[in-house]
């Protein structure tokens, strides 16, 4: 077989294993705040932080101060077909994971060879948090490991072609990533510093050629407008509302980067790491007992091998200063280092997975970079060796992966997550002319996924129960127990949120003089109690 073709055939292999692992898990887990918030921009446009006005439209620009609505432009057209659910929510991000992983494989092609290509990118393609940061796309980072493999991929054939044409993708790319959000900025800024140390004399010589900055710069700005026009109209707020938070512990950052190298860091996250006690599981399909079998067999690993593969890249690194993939191993490297210590340095960043996720496949190139070295020195031991230990390292991938199956088959999701959404969304359809009171966090978003914005439903009030002592969320309870049709959501006491929101409501309500009385539980897929339907009445 032409070789061109077999490395096609190889990156659809690789990219559509990826795609199918990521389908088993879509329907695993049920759609948590984050996941679900960029759909505000048309079902609650006015709650979002900043419209463009158009006439008399508005146009929806950013979610957040770093935050836009990228994602939820591209979506709509998803959800007229498809409806709200969680495959109109999650075959997209999958897909655009799916195409990050593709075009790993070529960068990674032209630098070395079709067989590093295909090792290191069967590596990526089965890392437990890449493929599930995908899936379950709260960061969100599915677009950002679009963007960051469009600009790697680009800067490649520049380098080989010096064609103005593929700064045109690059500079587009990272312009959409920048309004998608503006934490990119992170791997954009230590990429581009690491260029200027590694390669001055060719940004030295693109910086002469107008034509090769118009080709960067234009499609930069015109894909990054939205961010620039908001910091403009509401001047530098993307900076001046973010460089505030509060800090957290180094070491939890370190920490949250190694769970996302070996996988581990969403055990306890996205999925339960022990069964409810309340809980119990019905009859499992063929494929389900083999993954729990597996999982017994196994003794539930948790941990991949991939860390410590990755980690061992960057201590051979020296090895790389005698290599002709040098300056591409030293790029990587410092434009590795450079991106994580600025998420170290930022405040309240850097120590959740879906931060430390955005450096990858960063770490994923440095190491075929020194794969390519080690076959290179040793043509026959470096082979056998160098698959031997990428093959192991992708087997405990697999590994983990099947584990986060089993204890979702086993244990559920969690709350954050809860399965529980879907019904209770459905229960609350049946309750005609009756106004919906989400009364702790993350309930608001979603109902309004799976209604699809169209139930009635008092915004803002997820934290007024745990606020009564302030005066305006005081009024503002009062004012909601006056409308006799609302209906309050709450979590279970044992899954709440917002600590004591249940009681708080019940409490206050009964103080106002009115009787409290249980309209409905909805449990999950293992029959926990997750969410309860409360009215109160004179």
């Amino acid at each position: 077989m032409n070789r061109k073709y077999w490395a096609l055939l190889a990156c659809l292999a690789l990219s559509g294993l990826f795609f199918l692992m990521g389908v088993v898990f879509i329907p695993l887990a049920g759609v948590q705040y984050d996941e679900a918030l960029f759909i505000m921009a048309y079902v609650s446009p006015e709650g979002i932080e900043y419209n463009a006005v158009a006439g008399d439209t508005k146009i929806p620009l950013m979610l957040m101060t770093y935050l836009g609505t990228l994602k939820a432009a591209i979506l709509k057209p998803v959800f007229d077909v498809m409806g709200y659910n969680h495959r109109s929510l999650r075959f997209p991000p999958l897909a655009f994971a799916t195409l990050s992983v593709a075009l790993f494989f070529f960068v990674l092609k032209r630098l070395t060879s079709t067989r590093i290509a295909i090792a290191v990118t069967l590596l990526l393609a089965t890392d437990a948090a890449y493929l599930l940061t995908s899936v379950y796309d709260w960061g969100p980072v599915a677009l950002q490991h679009l963007f960051l493999g469009v600009v790697l991929y680009s800067g490649v054939r520049y380098a080989e072609s010096r064609s103005a044409l593929w700064l045109i993708p690059a500079g587009l790319a990272t312009g959409l990533a920048l309004w998608d959000k503006a934490i990119s900025i992170w791997i954009f800024a230590g990429g581009g510093l690491a260029l200027l140390i590694v390669f001055p004399r060719e940004m030295w010589t693109l910086a002469k050629r107008p034509v090769h900055v118009a080709a960067l710069v234009l499609p930069l700005l015109i894909g990054a407008y939205p961010l620039i026009h908001y910091n403009i109209q509401e001047p530098m707020a993307t900076i001046t509302a973010n460089t505030h938070n509060t800090d957290m512990a180094m070491v939890s950052k370190i920490a949250s980067f190694d769970g996302a190298l070996d996988g581990r860091g969403l055990f306890g996250y996205v999925v339960r790491d022990v069964p409810d006690p309340e809980g119990k599981t019905g009859a499992f399909r063929l494929d389900e007992r083999a993954t729990l079998w597996l999982s017994a067999r196994l003794g539930a690993p948790r941990r991949s091998l991939q860390h410590l593969l990755l980690v061992g890249a960057v201590l051979i690194l020296p090895l790389m200063f005698w290599s002709p993939w040098r300056r591409p191993a030293i790029f990587t490297a410092l434009a590795l280092l450079f991106s994580w210590t600025a998420m170290l340095l930022t405040k309240g960043a850097g120590g959740s997975l879906h931060h430390t996720i955005l450096l990858s496949p960063l770490p994923h190139l440095l190491a075929g970079l020194v794969l390519a070295e080690i076959v290179r020195r040793f043509p026959s031991r470096g082979m056998k060796i160098g698959f031997a230990v990428f093959a192991s390292a992708v087997l405990t991938n697999l590994f983990v992966l099947n584990q986060y199956r089993a204890q979702f088959l086993a244990f559920g999701p969690t709350m954050v997550w809860t399965d529980a959404s879907r019904p209770l969304v459905e229960f609350l359809g049946t309750q005609h002319g009756r106004i919906i009171f989400p009364a702790d966090w993350g309930i608001q978003q979603q109902i309004d996924f799976y209604g699809g914005g169209i139930l009635g439903m008092t915004r803002n009030s997820e934290d007024t129960p745990t606020r009564l002592h302030e005066e305006e969320p005081r009024k503002f309870m009062l004012w909601a127990l006056s409308v006799p049709n609302h209906i309050y959501v709450t979590h279970t006491e044992p899954n709440e949120a917002f600590k004591g929101a249940r009681k708080n409501l019940i409490d206050f309500a009964a103080a106002q003089g009115l009787n409290h009385h249980l309209i409905a539980v909805i449990r999950d897929r293992h029959h926990v109690p997750m969410f309860e339907i409360h009215e109160f009445r004179k």
